[in-house]
């Protein structure tokens, strides 16, 4: 047992652990040169706590005190409605009494009170406490015009189950809003942190107690041994949540910026031809009036108005060729067989490399993200021959069976090596990689049996849009 003294200590140094703690927050988030948001600033400060070993009430205690000050015109309650260990709930502006009731109440009658039965977890659960029947009791010892409405966000731990709540008593119906949502969210995940490491003490106390003086009291050795595994569990749940955030954010990043190209081109492409196509033609139109009527008045103007012609028809050509390169219309009107050969063609002259096509025909609902993606995966694919395989021959291989559509570009050059493969310069075979795992699909890129390289694109269309 802990001498009086030794009690007294813990305390002080805990009071010292909360009050440090919330002297940072104020201080970091000023820092000259460099603005960090409010909830990146509570999650370093809460991680800071709960390094030092604090209690779960003591968290608890500071994220409400945080909370209430980040989002005005709100009070807040945590709570832990654990039915076989401690209960715990932690509130700011409420009263005594209320936070007593909910303190008392099972596990099953919190549920109902706060998010329901029906609530799956995600979002914010709200609730009128003037006609939520589980309030008529708990909510009388509330003032109707401070909170008049409850705002629930569930505390998980790391199963994604819901273990807790943060609740927010105001008088409006509009629940949070992005940035104060930001904020609970990260003060939920520090509480259930804190949660599941009191889970472990209590579990490692119960088996010490379970051992009985079978087992002699751990040297202070084991005991720190536990405290910096409990801790590194602590960073790497945090590091792997961290890490599975930054990869969403930039797989969205980068199905936006794809998107937003593809809209780009086809806007550019439209443009091209109608606006500027219109006015080249009418041109072209009234020089064909001007060269009639100079041959009824005896203007010698004849060869300049067909060199004018000429440069017209020319610009006209230019604009279609440009108008084609930025987005077929053959790919929007034929489909995606028709654009693969007219591409294999176009190729043909161009570079006078021999083209062979085995096309089969396609379902006709085949979206627009499929036909885009396994055109731009081949037109990619014919550029690269095009500069670095020195080929005479290419194959381009369109296949449906089985519920699956797969294309092929394999050439006879010189072969694609395994540094070419690796190096992280290499945006085209990245972007390929990239259309083809915004679909769900797989592209595989290597060395050809007999010399060459074959890229290969394969997508289930039961995953079609």
């Amino acid at each position: 047992m802990q001498k009086p003294k030794q009690r007294q200590t813990r305390k002080r140094n805990q009071k010292a652990v909360s009050s440090s703690a919330k002297n940072r927050i104020k201080k970091n988030s000023g820092v000259s040169g460099f603005h960090q948001q409010p909830e990146s600033v509570l999650h370093q400060q809460g991680l800071t706590i709960l390094q030092q070993g604090a209690p779960l009430k003591q968290v608890f205690k500071f994220l409400a005190d945080q909370l209430e000050t980040l989002i005005p015109n709100s009070r807040v309650l945590l709570g832990y409605p654990d039915t076989i260990t401690t209960r715990l709930t932690i509130s700011t502006g409420l009263p005594t009494r209320l936070t007593r009731q909910v303190r008392d109440l099972k596990k099953t009658v919190f549920q109902n009170t706060f998010y329901g039965e029906g609530f799956s977890g995600r979002g914010v659960a709200s609730i009128d406490l003037q006609s939520h029947p589980a309030w008529k009791v708990l909510g009388k010892s509330l003032s109707s015009n401070d909170c008049r409405f409850c705002h629930t966000i569930p505390i998980k731990d790391t199963k994604d189950v819901i273990v807790g709540t943060i609740s927010l008593f105001t008088n409006s119906k509009r629940p949070p809003t992005k940035s104060q949502l930001s904020i609970v969210a990260s003060a939920a995940q520090i509480a259930g942190i804190a949660i599941q490491r009191q889970c472990q003490n209590q579990a490692i106390k119960k088996l010490k107690a379970r051992l009985g003086n079978e087992v002699e009291e751990p040297s202070q050795n084991i005991r720190e041994a536990i405290r910096q595994l409990q801790d590194e569990i602590v960073q790497r749940k945090i590091m792997e949540r961290s890490l599975k955030t930054s990869n969403e954010k930039l797989q969205n990043l980068s199905n936006h910026l794809e998107n937003v190209r593809e809209e780009e081109r086809t806007r550019i492409s439209r443009e091209i031809h109608d606006e500027l196509g219109q006015m080249l033609t009418t041109l072209k139109m009234k020089l064909a009036i001007l060269e009639e009527r100079s041959l009824d008045e005896g203007f010698p103007i004849q060869d300049d108005i067909q060199i004018m012609m000429r440069l017209v028809e020319t610009t006209l050509e230019t604009v279609r060729r440009i108008s084609t390169e930025l987005r077929p219309g053959i790919l929007d009107v034929l489909g995606l067989s028709e654009a693969l050969e007219w591409q294999a063609q176009e190729f043909q002259e161009q570079t006078k490399i021999k083209m062979r096509c085995d096309i089969q025909a396609l379902p006709e609902n085949l979206g627009k993200d499929i036909s885009t993606a396994c055109f731009r995966i081949c037109q990619e694919a014919l550029t690269n021959v095009a500069r670095h395989a020195k080929a005479s021959r290419v194959t381009i291989c369109l296949r449906h069976s089985q519920g699956k559509l797969e294309l092929i570009v394999r050439d006879n050059g010189k072969g694609i090596t395994n540094e070419q493969l690796s190096r992280l310069t290499s945006l085209g075979l990245i972007g390929m990689r990239e259309r083809a795992q915004n679909l769900g699909g797989d592209l595989n890129i290597e060395r050809a049996e007999e010399k060459g390289t074959e890229v290969s694109f394969s997508f289930p269309l039961e995953l079609a849009p």
